[in-house]
């Protein structure tokens, strides 16, 4: 039987006539147009066809980005796809459908797939648990380094596959990572090897999404076209945040950005960056809904008008993806990450419509 690296090799070969081993990131082409993006989460059970992402007409939006999830085995490592766990847009034909509709649509878009930790059993005693303590992917830090093998492993086989889905489907932006902190900071000759590998298959610019907390501890922006970042940073403490006092709190957060970019010679995209409808969106950002959050619409509007004036006319920033633009409307008053059918869309479109109507970089 044929390995899949063997099978790998072959299909890299019938793509593009040759197998590159150019690692360092090269220039990269989109560098002339703003990215006013939207990370797009489908449906959540099978449809025979997506009509429309409608964030185009809606928020002036250029950009989406697809998101496939897979689910990492806390005792095996294994990246499985479960159908009773995930929406069908994070599997395989879910993907599809999405870059699809798309394309068809006139976006651009970025592949940014999810690795998600699997929780702790409740009724884990006696069992082995080889991610140990970690309940977040970017903790997971295995022990043995037989382990990290196999995740590596695991994980190169996942990534190596939605090369071959980001250049045949003509992806303009593929993201390799999404917050695996210790994994990128620990084992950077794997991910110096995994880029080599997926530039032999993906002729397009690739970036890493760093969370805020890691960005600036990645040794490795060099070999990607962006430095991507999640930008769910603490900056305000406020139950009703004041655009005056959050952008107070983005000064020195920039400023620091800006030194990475600069010494790095890379712009930035913000790969996720959004706040909810609720008091204190502004203190830990990255929380999910609770079910006694009550909707606060102005701390919403006044976060995000903050975090726009802060980076939108920045020629360092290439742009970013808001989290999150929902394929169902929902209602003005939920309290989760999507910004359909709330106030905050008329920040949104207001910015990207901003400064022209081809959201050049100057």
């Amino acid at each position: 039987m044929m390995s899949r690296q063997l099978f790998h090799i072959i299909i890299s070969i019938i793509l593009l006539g040759t197998v590159s081993t150019i690692a360092p990131a090269q220039k990269s082409t989109l560098k002339n147009q703003r990215i006013n993006g939207v990370n797009y989460l489908g449906p959540i059970y099978q449809v025979s066809e997506i009509h429309s992402i409608s964030a185009k007409e809606t928020i002036h939006s250029n950009w989406v980005s697809v998101v496939p999830v897979r689910l990492i085995g806390r005792n095996d490592f294994k990246l499985t796809y479960d159908a009773q766990r995930l929406r069908w847009s994070e599997g395989h034909d879910g993907i599809l459908e999405s870059i699809r509709a798309a394309k068809a649509e006139g976006y651009k878009v970025m592949l940014k797939p999810h690795a998600i930790l699997e929780k702790k059993p409740n009724n884990s005693a006696g069992q082995r648990d080889k991610a140990g303590d970690a309940i977040w992917r970017g903790d997971l830090s295995p022990i043995e380094e037989s382990d990290w093998i196999i995740l590596e492993n695991n994980y190169r086989d996942y990534i190596i596959e939605l090369s071959y889905v980001a250049e045949i489907h003509q992806i303009e932006l593929f993201c390799i990572g999404t917050e695996l902190r210790e994994f990128i900071i620990n084992r950077e000759e794997f991910w110096k090897q995994l880029i080599t590998e997926v530039r032999s298959i993906y002729s397009g610019d690739i970036t890493y999404s760093a969370n805020w907390d890691e960005y600036d501890k990645v040794r490795l922006w060099s070999y990607f076209d962006y430095i991507g970042i999640d930008a769910y940073f603490p900056v305000s403490d406020e139950a009703i945040p004041t655009e005056k006092n959050a952008m107070k709190s983005w000064r020195k957060i920039k400023k620091e950005i800006k030194r990475i970019s600069q010494f790095e010679n890379r712009q930035v995209i913000f790969t996720e960056y959004g706040y909810r409808n609720v008091p204190y969106a502004g203190s830990r950002p990255w929380i999910h809904p609770q079910q006694q959050d009550v909707s606060n619409h102005i701390a919403q509007n006044n976060l995000y008008t903050a975090f726009y004036r802060s980076f939108w006319d920045e020629n360092w920033v290439a742009g970013g993806f808001l989290w999150i633009w929902d394929y169902h409307s929902s209602d003005a008053h939920t309290t989760g990450f999507s910004v359909n059918n709330k106030p905050v869309i008329d920040v949104i479109r207001h910015w990207y419509g901003y400064p022209n109507d081809d959201n050049e970089i100057d």
